[in-house]
């Protein structure tokens, strides 16, 4: 499963209010999507994930 679809998936199971919901979307989209939206999420270089986040 790519994590372009895992995202999808978790958007819909999470319970947290809407504001919250478009925030996180937003800053994935921004962020972290370019980075690793189309890998297989076991190909997902975890170094890198570990650096884009400590950049937030």
């Amino acid at each position: 499963m790519k994590v372009n679809e895992w995202t999808q998936t978790l958007w819909e199971v999470l319970n947290i209010r809407p504001k919250t919901l478009h925030d996180y979307k937003r800053l994935y989209r921004r962020h972290l999507e370019p980075l690793i939206g189309n890998l297989e999420i076991d190909q997902v270089p975890s170094v890198e994930l570990q650096r884009k986040l400590v950049g937030f």
